[in-house]
């Protein structure tokens, strides 16, 4: 009778289109997102310090907080395409949920703290550092 069903899930399985199985990729903060960010080049050039955030596949680490992505999803209506994620955050002995809003415009990053979609984006740019 197991090993039944474990045949029939793998013939579900097959049966779907391909885009109906998520890629686990997918599911990452896009490339274009990721890296070292600083408040300015003179940020970038001292490599460390609250003017730096660090953007990896599924984190993102503020100088006081670090965050882990449990939800993502990209916008490829907006021009150039952004991404909100909902992130598990921990810092200075407090955990907590955040959506962040990440647009990119002009090769500069703009993250926003969203406490709902209607928020605006933040106007704090922020450069990629080399």
């Amino acid at each position: 009778m197991f090993l039944r069903a474990i045949m029939l899930a793998f013939i579900l399985l097959a049966a779907l289109p391909t885009a109906a199985i998520a890629d686990p990729k997918t599911q990452d903060i896009p490339e274009e997102f990721r890296g070292t960010w600083g408040l300015s080049l003179e940020a970038c050039r001292k490599g460390e310090g609250p003017e730096l955030v660090r953007i990896g596949p599924r984190h993102i680490f503020f100088v006081d907080a670090s965050g882990y992505l449990n939800l993502a999803q990209l916008n490829h209506i907006s021009d150039p395409p952004s991404f909100h994620g909902e992130f598990s955050f921990a810092g200075e002995l407090e955990f907590w949920r955040q959506v962040i809003r990440l647009d990119l415009t002009d090769g500069q990053l703009f993250i926003t703290h969203l406490a709902s979609r209607e928020d605006e984006p933040s106007a704090t740019p922020w450069v990629k550092c080399r």
